[in-house]
């Protein structure tokens, strides 16, 4: 017996070959390129959600600033004259972002467009995002004169 098992064991066979270490070695670098490639990307999709929704708060406190501005004056010195003042180039910047608070190169602009009826104010706010890439958030509104 002890015979039969010595000849079914031999140490100078055991383990694995240079080929299939190579093998495992291959699927194992593969693998792990591809779970880093996904949580990179993953990584970059929280990031400019954060950044869009940094953003959107902008645009929000903009509106809310100007909404404020509205309810302190009467509504034909609010149209003629305060509004005008918020479409200037720096007319929302100055007052919403601080050094800061900013995206990278972030503008907030306000548009403006006022027919017979309600004013339609529109915030858009531009910012450079990962990549170099231009990024640009708009919120509107409509502001029923009371």
């Amino acid at each position: 017996m002890k015979r039969h098992w010595a000849l079914a064991w031999n140490p100078h066979k055991a383990g694995f070959t240079l080929v299939e270490v190579m093998f495992a070695l291959v699927i194992l670098v593969g693998t792990l390129i591809m779970a880093g490639t996904a949580l990179s990307s993953a990584y970059e999709g929280l990031n400019v959600q954060a950044q869009r929704h940094a953003a959107m708060r902008h645009c929000q406190a903009t509106l809310g600033l100007i909404r404020a501005e509205r309810s302190q004056v009467t509504r034909d010195v609010f149209r003629t004259e305060r509004l005008p003042a918020w479409v200037s180039a720096n007319g929302a910047q100055d007052r919403v972002l601080t050094p800061e608070a900013a995206l990278p190169d972030e503008k907030i602009l306000v548009a403006l467009e006022m027919p017979g009826g309600p004013t339609a104010v529109t915030v858009t706010a531009t910012w450079t995002g990962l990549n170099r890439r231009p990024l640009q958030i708009r919120l509107s509104t409509l502001m029923l004169d009371e």
